[in-house]
C-alpha cells in the first residue's frame, strides 16, 4: 500500500489517498527497508476492474500474468510496479 503523505499513512487513509502496488511477479520480496520512506516508484497504472478473476469456484480473485492482484487501497486503479528507488 503506498500513500500520498505520512498523514494519509498514519491515518490509513484509502484511495485515493492510498494506491495498492503489485510486482508483476508478485515475489515475497523483503521489501522492508522501503517502510517508512520516500520512495520513486516506476510502473503502470491498470484499471482493476480490467483484471480477470481467476478459476475459483469461492471467491474468486483478481489476477495479472496468473498472479493474484490485491487491492487493499480499495481504489480503482492498482500500480504494477517496475523498480523502486530510494529518494
Amino acid at each position: 500500500m503506498l500513500y500520498s503523505s505520512r498523514f494519509d499513512l498514519e491515518e490509513e487513509n484509502r484511495y485515493p489517498a492510498c494506491i495498492s502496488g503489485v510486482f508483476e511477479n508478485h515475489n515475497p520480496e523483503n521489501l522492508s527497508i522501503f517502510d517508512n520512506q520516500y520512495v520513486t516508484l516506476f510502473g503502470e497504472v491498470i484499471k482493476y476492474s480490467s483484471l480477470s478473476y481467476e478459476n475459483r469456484p469461492v471467491l474468486p480473485r483478481r489476477v495479472l500474468l496468473n498472479n493474484v492482484i490485491p487491492n487493499f487501497c480499495f481504489g480503482e486503479y492498482v500500480l504494477l510496479i517496475y523498480e523502486i528507488e530510494l529518494n
